[in-house]
């Protein structure tokens, strides 16, 4: 089945809050605070046209619609797309595409997006090489002076070095890791209950000398590791990398 597949069923059989693969949650503003957390990085205008690459359901893609002159929203399995359009139906200003990103070339012209937004998603790419090709479609699409949010992307060096401090504080690991374990497990049994076969996802985990070593080939861009807002459920083993296409010389 596969990834693709994984996500067709989360959108047909469960709700907004566990059809993005996240664990279950009791923050019903997630998504808001996702948007902010974003927006703080790229700062969207009303003129832009953005890409909302893998945007699943549209629950972050709504909030950028709300700020920008046009959104795309794309991504890889159709059920999402086609929830998406149920649930924004009333945001005119965006259109819907459906991109498979191993697939490449993006269907878009060059120097065509103010900004991209590919959230919690090049975790399940099948190899690092996928991650340095989908980089160059990224930056080829994107306008000088553009700028390209990659999100939510898992580190096992800081995941490494969050867990090694929190073990030095016994109670409060303990008692952290019975919160994930509950979480994990409620949201496994909503699956089940609703039909969901997640043991399908495949995909990477990275580290900042991966990522590094990938972009700085790059040399029409720059970028930097930034962290997530500390209220977000990963913000403790994930950052964004913010690449800014560099402007045209003339």
């Amino acid at each position: 089945m596969g990834n693709i597949g994984v996500f067709n069923q989360l959108a047909t059989n469960t709700n907004t809050y566990l059809n993005t693969a996240r664990p279950f949650s009791l923050d019903f503003q997630v998504y808001r605070r996702t948007f902010d957390d974003i927006d703080r990085k790229l700062g969207f205008r009303s003129e832009d046209r953005v890409l909302d690459l893998g945007g699943g359901c549209g629950q972050i893609t709504k909030y950028i619609a709300a700020k920008v002159t046009e959104v795309v929203l794309a991504d890889g399995a159709n059920n999402t797309l086609a929830v998406a359009q149920k649930n924004l139906r009333h945001h005119a200003n965006i259109t819907y595409r459906l991109i498979d990103i191993t697939v490449l070339p993006l269907p878009f012209l060059d120097d065509y997006f103010d900004h991209v937004v590919c959230y919690s998603v090049v975790h399940y790419l099948n190899n690092f090489d996928e991650f340095s090709r989908l980089v160059a479609e990224l930056l080829r699409v994107t306008k000088p002076g553009g700028k390209i949010l990659i999100g939510e992307i898992p580190l096992s060096d800081k995941s490494s070095a969050y867990f090694k401090e929190r073990r030095k504080r016994p109670l409060l690991n303990f008692l952290l890791n019975v919160r994930y374990y509950c979480k994990k497990y409620l949201t496994k049994l909503f699956y089940v209950l609703d039909g969901v076969d997640d043991a399908q996802l495949k995909g990477l985990t990275y580290d900042r000398k991966i990522i590094s070593d990938i972009l700085n080939t790059f040399s029409s861009a720059r970028f930097e590791f930034l962290a997530q807002d500390k209220k977000l459920p990963v913000a403790n083993s994930r950052e964004d990398v913010l690449i800014v296409k560099n402007l045209q010389k003339r």
